[in-house]
């Protein structure tokens, strides 16, 4: 017999193991995930849990978000930070290595146009880590390092790193040069005197040399740069001439500076002196000085304007003396006015003349 107590407990225990169950079926594999939004009463699926090779995921397996740098470029001088770039460069060119394999190489070229101020802003995706190595060349128009620096860079994920890169100029600088030319025209036979200077502001001068014509051969130098200074004196053939002075330093850099200068044939030039002649009652003869102010032969002919004058000689080359004769019989008493006139290939010049003509008094009685 089954008592009122015994049945009550049977339904206790089957209630109990129906619960247990159903706890059982949704630990295993009920509703996906198991998981229930107790706002909404909407399950939530669970991000997966193994990666394409069926392991667990790991942090190494997800990929850090990639950060970015801002560059800034500040040029050093006896380490006053003045940023600007080095005289004298064309471009930049900037090369990021990786730590570790990371990221592959990356490099890139800046321009000099575009650095303003002396800072240039770049901005690279790069993978976040330590220990990357940024180098820079600064490099001029012949290809030629002038300054370069080589830094370690940490990218922190997600944020962005200004890098400010100061240019080494120890040991990679190019002289400084200059070129004058004294005076900067001679005539044929004269002189010009070449002063070259230079200056290095990493090291020392080794040597300076001179190609004084611009042929493309340096005729004359001198390893005594102590001054920073050489001076040749030429006497070249009558032309135009670009002189071109080149210094070289301890390190093995040049730089050249170029002047140019000629040798010039100066144009015949008239000259007549006095500018005016004046015969008086008694004078007959006077003279003009004819001369040439330039170098080149200078070709002149005279003419009087009246018959009444004469000139010897009548014309010449360069410097001459011409006799001025009156014929005064010709005249009629008082004052006369003419003119000599002078042609050339050095100009024209004209001479003014005047002439007292008296006569004498007869009475009769």
């Amino acid at each position: 017999m089954v008592t009122g107590r015994t049945t009550h407990g049977v339904l206790t225990l089957l209630l109990a193991l129906a619960l247990s169950i159903l706890l059982a079926l949704g630990c295993a594999g009920g509703a996906p995930g198991g998981l229930v939004d107790t706002d909404s009463g909407s399950e939530t699926t669970p991000s997966q849990t193994t990666d394409d090779n069926g392991d667990e995921p790991t942090d190494e397996d997800a990929e850090p978000a990639r950060g970015t740098f801002t560059l800034k470029l500040a040029w050093d001088v006896d380490g006053a930070s003045t940023r600007v770039i080095p005289t004298g460069t064309d471009h930049i060119n900037l090369r990021i290595l990786p730590a570790a394999g990371a990221d592959p190489e990356l490099t890139d070229t800046i321009d000099k146009s575009e650095v303003s101020g002396g800072e240039v802003t770049r901005t690279y995706d790069l993978l976040p880590g330590d220990g990357k190595i940024l180098e820079i060349d600064a490099v001029d128009a012949g290809g030629q390092i002038v300054a370069q620096a080589s830094i370690t860079i940490d990218i922190t994920a997600a944020a962005v790193t200004q890098v400010n890169v100061t240019l080494d100029s120890t040991g990679i600088l190019n002289p400084v040069v200059s070129a004058s030319a004294d005076p900067a025209s001679a005539r044929p036979g004269g002189s010009i005197t070449l002063t070259g200077t230079a200056s290095d502001p990493d090291g020392s001068l080794a040597k300076l040399e001179w190609d004084a014509d611009g042929d493309g051969t340096y005729e004359s130098s001198t390893t005594n740069c102590s001054s920073g200074e050489y001076t040749v004196t030429v006497t070249p053939a009558l032309g135009d001439y670009t002189g071109v002075f080149r210094a070289t330093d301890n390190d093995g850099l040049t730089n050249t500076a170029s002047v140019s200068y000629s040798i010039q044939s100066a144009d015949p030039e008239l000259g007549v002196s006095p500018g005016s002649l004046s015969f008086d009652s008694v004078t007959g003869e006077l003279t003009l000085a004819v001369s040439n102010g330039g170098d080149d032969d200078l070709t002149w002919e005279a003419t009087a304007s009246d018959s009444w004058l004469g000139l010897s000689p009548a014309s010449g080359t360069n410097d001459a003396t011409v006799t001025v004769t009156l014929a005064r019989g010709d005249l009629s008493a008082g004052n006369h006015s003419t003119t000599i006139d002078f042609t050339s290939n050095g100009g024209s010049a004209t001479v003014d003349v005047d002439v007292e003509v008296t006569r004498a008094e007869i009475i009769v009685d």
